[in-house]
């Protein structure tokens, strides 16, 4: 295989499926070396004809869900096709670089009622994450496994491809009743969104997912708050989650997003470079370790970062001859942006008086401080192979 990362120990892109959501995730496939992507499922017939046959059934009765069983086939349709369009362009990195898995989870009502447990402490973060096309794209296409599921609850077969002993009218009023308990119809469709961060990776590190999406990292951070173990080592976490982002600063103005123009550049950096990578990435984790090892306060570790930054920026500058005003601008940014300060102060840990707890969206949150684009030429070449920092130099021509 040309990657010879150990796909266990790669991120998963999450929580959207191969598709729009995960095109903006070049970064993080370049410093693991990879990134697993999950395919939305393949339905059978039994499942589509018994979403199609609950569907048509509220259209004929004017039921109240009506308007949600059309949201939903309009959603997951144009997710799949997406998909397919996706998983074309991609190709060249499919498999070693980019593998895809399908995730299997349950959707039973007492799946859902344990992840529905857990609703009123996101309910708005979830609610506003399907303002994201993406987001809501997932949430149909769980939907519509929802509603196959429940069917074969309510005694349906699941050998039955045409779906003729689906109880339609039973589906719809056990769906309903749950509706009502939540206030609204369109509410299943956040149960929907919740329920596949529920997923079983309780096993897996802190950077096991890799997102674009502000609103996926403050649900997973959210979730998480709760399910701390207090004794439990989490400075490696710590370490990870700086360093990539120290590494994401530093090339994401120069990479671009996973899409046709771009995929051959993207295979050149991760098939040709693997030598620029890999020392980048060793820098970047160099400092992060050296800056968490000894701070002892917050506005040290504040000062700390930015000149870390500043540090590799310069160096950065150095080989691409970046524009020195795009270079404040972004010191401006990062300085002003609670959130970013926020994730980073609490990778600090005890030592600046934060509780010793994992932070599972850290190393998501840290990615999303946006830069403006960086200009380069193509000049001094002659100090590219020497510097940790040729990667981007690489990147950029």
């Amino acid at each position: 295989m040309a990657n010879s990362a150990d796909h266990a120990k790669l991120p998963i892109a999450f929580p959207d499926h191969l598709g729009p959501g995960t095109r903006h995730l070049t970064s993080a496939l370049l410093y693991h070396g990879g990134l697993i992507v999950s395919n939305p499922g393949f339905f059978n017939g039994g499942v589509l004809a018994t979403f199609y046959k609950v569907g048509q059934r509220a259209t004929k009765t004017q039921h109240l869900l009506t308007t949600l069983f059309a949201t939903v086939q309009d959603n997951f349709q144009r997710m799949h096709r997406q998909w397919l369009a996706e998983d074309d362009m991609l190709s060249p990195l499919t498999g070693s670089w980019m593998p895809r898995v399908h995730i299997v989870y349950p959707g039973t009502q007492e799946a859902y009622r344990r992840s529905a447990s857990r609703l009123d402490g996101c309910l708005m973060g979830v609610i506003a994450s399907l303002q994201m096309p993406t987001h809501l794209a997932t949430a149909c296409n769980d939907f519509v496994w929802r509603v196959w599921e429940l069917a074969l609850e309510l005694g349906a077969s699941s050998e039955d491809q045409q779906a003729t002993d689906v109880d339609a009218d039973a589906v719809l009023t056990t769906l309903q009743a749950r509706a009502a308990e939540l206030g609204d119809p369109m509410l299943l469709l956040a149960e929907c969104a919740l329920h596949r961060y529920f997923v079983p990776f309780k096993s897996r590190s802190a950077v096991a997912f890799a997102t674009a999406s502000q609103h996926a990292a403050s649900i997973i951070e959210t979730l998480h708050a709760t399910d701390v173990e207090p004794h439990v080592d989490s400075s490696e976490h710590r370490v990870e989650s700086l360093s990539f982002f120290f590494f994401d600063q530093l090339v994401r103005q120069f990479v671009r997003p996973l899409n046709p123009t771009s995929v051959e550049k993207t295979l050149e950096l991760l098939a040709e470079r693997a030598k620029e990578r890999q020392k980048l990435r060793q820098h970047c984790r160099a400092e992060a370790e050296a800056l968490l090892s000894d701070v002892t306060s917050v506005t040290p570790l504040q000062s700390r970062v930015t000149d870390a930054l500043r540090s590799m920026r310069d160096s950065a500058e150095a080989l691409v001859e970046a524009d020195r005003t795009t270079m404040q601008a972004l010191f401006t940014k990062l300085r002003e942006d609670p959130k970013v300060w926020a994730a980073i102060i609490a990778l600090g840990g005890p030592a600046v008086g934060m509780p010793a707890v994992q932070l599972p969206a850290a190393v998501t949150a840290l990615t999303l401080l946006g830069t403006h684009a960086l200009t380069a030429r193509r000049e001094g070449k002659e100090r590219v192979s020497e510097s940790p920092l040729s990667l981007v130099y690489y990147a950029s021509h």
